[in-house]
This record gives C-alpha cells, structure tokens and sequence, in this order.
C-alpha cells in the first residue's frame, strides 16, 4: 500500500501522474523524470483500482538488466497497488489498461516508441 501523501496533494490537488512509488508528480510526464534515474524502458501507464475502477496515469521504469532477462518477450507491465485513494483497493493490485506513452533510452537521450503504445491485451475497459 502506498503513502497518501496527503500533505502535497491537500495543497496542490489531483495529480497529474504518479511516480513507481505511488509519489504525486504535477509536472509534464517525461521518463527522465520518473524515481529510477537508471532507467531504461520507461512507460506512462493507464490503470484502474481494482475495487472502485479510479484511473490513475502511472509510470514504470526497468533497467538493462531487467529487459536483459525478458530476452526481448512482451512485457506484463505490472504496478502493484494503486496510488493512495482512501479506497478499499488501496491494498490490491492495479489492473493495466493502456501504454499512454512508452520510451527506450538511448543512452544519448529518451526515444518515444509509439508502436509498443495502446490498449493492454485483456484490459476491458
């Protein structure tokens, strides 16, 4: 279960996306802005909580040696709990809806790869 992190969000309002760790972030989304600064597969992801269906935009980040070990198969973009809603579901896994947004790191900057983006397989909504 993530933290509410009501003292930023009190004073600033819904969120515009939230990092890997459930932390608010109000600025425009770019991977070089997620939590992991080794980052080198980054996605902005829609979910939804699983008992009261809320949207939230998150980010995921994985680094050389996890896509080292995916040996380059589909990836199960997983998020764990939704970001802190005061919701029975803050306990229970996301459930994955939709690539927003997906970037590779080049090592010499981010490059947006909107062919991995859309609609997660299996995803009703």
């Amino acid at each position: 279960m993530n933290n509410t992190f009501e003292d930023i969000t009190d004073k600033l309002g819904e969120p515009t996306w939230y990092d890997e760790h459930g932390f608010p972030r109000y600025c425009e989304f770019h991977p070089s802005r997620t939590a992991n600064i080794y980052g080198y597969f980054c996605v902005l992801l829609r979910i939804s909580c699983q008992y009261c269906g809320k949207e939230f935009e998150v980010s995921i980040t994985m680094d050389g040696i996890d896509m080292m070990r995916l040996r380059g198969e589909d990836i199960n973009w997983h998020y764990g709990d939704p970001p802190n809603h005061g919701c029975t579901g803050d306990s229970m896994n996301s459930e994955p809806r939709e690539i927003l947004e997906c970037w590779q790191n080049t090592l010499a900057e981010w490059k947006r790869l909107p062919e991995k983006e859309g609609k997660i397989k299996g995803a009703e909504k």
